[in-house]
C-alpha cells in the first residue's frame, strides 16, 4: 500500500513539473521541488511566507507575491488567514 502511495506521489511530481515549468519562476520551482521532496505528506505545517522567504532568500513581500501567484495558478490551496495562513499542495 505504501509503495502505491509513493508511486502516485512521484507521478504527481513529474506531471506537475511538466505542466508548470513554463509558468513558474526559479524561486517558485525551488520551493515546489522542496515541497515534493518532503514526500507524499507534503511540507510539515504547510508553506507560509516566512518559510518561503527563508528557502528562496527573498523578502517577505516577494514571498507573499509568489505565494499569491501559486494560489492563482491553483498550485496551492490556502488554509487559515492572517498570520496563520498556510499553503498546501492542491490535490
Amino acid at each position: 500500500m505504501q509503495a502505491n502511495h509513493l508511486i502516485n506521489h512521484i507521478l504527481k511530481k513529474s506531471q506537475f513539473f511538466d505542466h508548470h515549468r513554463d509558468v513558474l519562476n526559479k524561486r517558485q520551482m525551488k520551493v515546489m521541488q522542496k515541497m515534493f521532496d518532503a514526500g507524499p505528506d507534503s511540507f510539515e505545517g504547510g508553506m507560509n511566507a516566512t518559510k518561503y522567504a527563508s528557502i528562496t532568500k527573498t523578502s517577505k513581500a516577494t514571498a507573499t507575491r509568489d505565494l499569491q501567484y501559486l494560489l492563482e495558478q491553483e498550485v496551492f490551496e490556502m488554509k487559515g488567514g492572517g498570520r496563520s495562513t498556510r499553503y498546501f499542495l492542491n490535490g
